[in-house]
């Protein structure tokens, strides 16, 4: 009995994994992201006008809607977003995963902005990417404050709008950027 429970189980799971979305369906995952990315550029310009002037020089941007929860030792987060090749005008969504390693505790609920100067590291991005960072995070509520390693790239910038939530974190971080094939998949 509880072999035959574990098969149903294992192909429920099997099935669900493999399900793809109808073209509505897809277009409005995508709506959803666009949505999120563009209301994300709205404040982050709001709050620091540079910033579209850095969008006009950049070759592209990704916006990435993250959400966060770190205990002692260890945290995880995930979300989804975008990134946009301003040369070409196309558009490719991602999947975000995120694993911390290091001292800290907290849940929150951030966007990136991460503005791209530099073909060849927009084409990384393109393909997915792994990043490995030594950071530090602290946020309560809307206030936020990080610095990490990739902040020595002059080859991308990045900025936070924090969400809420409360964190305090000093971590090795590894983030994985991933093709969201489901929303990049040309539909009929």
């Amino acid at each position: 009995m509880k072999k035959r429970i574990f098969m149903i189980l294992l192909i429920s799971l099997f099935l669900i994994s493999c399900s793809s979305l109808t073209k509505d369906e897809q277009n409005n995952e995508r709506q959803i992201i666009d949505k999120m990315a563009n209301d994300t550029i709205a404040k982050l310009v709001e709050d620091n006008p540079t910033i579209e002037k850095e969008l006009e020089e950049a070759v592209g941007y990704a916006v990435i809607d993250m959400k966060l929860t770190k205990v002692p030792m260890f945290g995880a987060g995930g979300g989804n977003g975008v990134l946009v090749n301003l040369k070409d005008k196309t558009s490719k969504y991602y999947k975000v995963r995120r694993v911390d390693f290091g001292a800290g505790w907290g849940a929150r609920i951030y966007k990136v902005l991460v503005i791209i100067n530099d073909e060849k590291v927009l084409k990384e991005y393109e393909n997915g990417k792994w990043l490995f960072e030594f950071g530090s995070e602290a946020s309560v509520g809307k206030i936020a404050a990080e610095g990490s390693s990739s902040d020595f790239k002059p080859k991308i910038k990045s900025y936070i709008l924090t969400n809420g939530g409360v964190s305090a974190t000093i971590t090795i971080r590894v983030i994985r950027v991933k093709n969201y094939r489901k929303l990049n998949k040309k539909m009929p």
